[in-house]
């Protein structure tokens, strides 16, 4: 990373901790853009490329999904103007892109933009690679939301047997294994789904604390799990861990109050 775009993360960082609003942090963003535009198409400014991929993200977290396509699509055409459309950072772009969509629920346009993501990285990085495995990830998510499960498992096949070539501290052995798991708990093959969430699990000790981000969607699956199974004590540990984690990566967010609401279910299920 050169030191102009540490710099801006770092303003970034800033921005984010002395809002008052999440305009605060569009205004910052926007004029951070203003000034760093190249103004010409001969001409390139890495950092360009940097701050409308970051625009991209914070309207897609934002709901602001137009939006979040605009940006993504002006560092799509920068990026394949000097870098080219064949690279892997054209290739990150797109699957930024593909992930708009999906959460906008244009599931063909999301699918259609993994698959490109997944040629070019496959072209260029290789299959055994976080990278190619991330993107297959996200492609059985579009086949899952679309209820073609049979596309999803064989994606999600693919990307473990690629992942577990992967060096134990990578986390995405753990994200597929989980993956697969939330598939088949979305089929209500509950022994299968808890063989995978469980391998998940495990595999999650072998990484870094910070690169258990997706842990707490392991616990979350588990919950609903137990519960299914009846036995809703294990559900709500199951279920607290997640809370624990997620709190810890995120603070009390929107999925910290969708563990707390669950918490609650189960509880009352139980009559406390």
């Amino acid at each position: 990373m050169n030191e102009r775009v540490e710099q801006f993360y770092q303003e970034l960082d800033k921005a984010y901790a002395s809002a008052t609003s999440l305009k605060d942090v569009e205004n910052f963003l926007l004029k951070a853009l203003d000034d760093n535009t190249a103004g010409c198409k001969f001409c390139f400014n890495t950092l360009e490329t940097t701050i409308c991929n970051e625009l991209g993200s914070f309207y897609r977290g934002t709901g602001q999904f137009q939006k979040s396509v605009e940006a993504f699509e002006r560092t799509k055409t920068l990026i394949a103007q000097h870098i080219g459309d064949r690279s892997v950072e054209y290739a990150t772009v797109v699957n930024n892109l593909a992930g708009t969509y999906r959460v906008a629920g244009e599931l063909n346009k999301a699918k259609l933009c993994f698959i490109e993501c997944a040629a070019i990285y496959e072209g260029t990085v290789g299959k055994e690679n976080t990278l190619y495995c991330s993107v297959l990830n996200n492609l059985a998510l579009v086949y899952q939301d679309e209820g073609d499960y049979k596309s999803a498992e064989e994606n999600l096949r693919s990307a473990l047997a690629f992942a577990t070539n992967l060096p134990a501290e990578q986390p995405e052995c753990a994200i597929t294994l989980s993956n697969i798991g939330a598939l088949y708990l979305a089929k209500n093959d509950l022994a299968a789904a808890k063989e995978f969430l469980v391998k998940s699990v495990e595999a999650y000790n072998k990484v870094a604390m910070d690169d258990r981000v997706h842990l707490a969607a392991v616990y979350n699956s588990l919950g609903s799990l137990y519960f299914k199974e009846g036995n809703p004590n294990k559900a709500l540990d199951a279920l607290e861990k997640a809370k624990k984690l997620t709190y810890y990566h995120f603070g009390e967010n929107h999925e910290y109050k969708s563990v707390c609401n669950a918490i609650e279910y189960v509880k009352e299920s139980m009559g406390e």
